[in-house]
């Protein structure tokens, strides 16, 4: 079921999804948490998005569906995954741009303290 509700999203976006039928990426997947809570939780699919753009189509595919989504960035939160949910994991979406002159900072969604920290330092922050 979930290969099927799952497959015109996957053909729009840039990203991909990992379900239940792939158990080995599956697991991969439900086990790369820092929660142990969240190993527990089954959720419907991981929309694995490299950018924007595949956020905004994952929201809209959700809310068309009436899915639940959740968000993952680094794994340490219990509100990450959740069974029945789509887990938008953003992990991919890291980069950091740096405006040393006016010193402000973009950081995208997936950005861990270690991109944050490197971008910085280039920069002498």
């Amino acid at each position: 079921m979930a290969l099927q509700l799952f497959s015109d999203l996957e053909q729009d976006i840039k990203g991909k999804i990992v379900t239940a039928s792939d158990e080995f990426a599956y697991e991969n997947e439900v086990n790369k948490s820092w929660n142990a809570v969240n190993r527990n939780r089954r959720p419907l699919a991981f929309v694995k998005v490299k950018g924007k753009e595949d956020v905004k189509k994952t929201v809209k595919f959700c809310a068309k569906h009436e899915l639940e989504a959740c968000v993952y960035n680094g794994g340490t939160s219990v509100f990450c995954m959740k069974d029945e949910a789509v887990v938008i994991d953003l992990s991919t979406m890291c980069n950091v741009q740096v405006d040393a002159e006016n010193k402000t900072a973009i950081i995208e969604g997936g950005a861990k303290v270690a991109d944050v920290n490197e971008a910085l330092g280039r920069h002498d922050f």
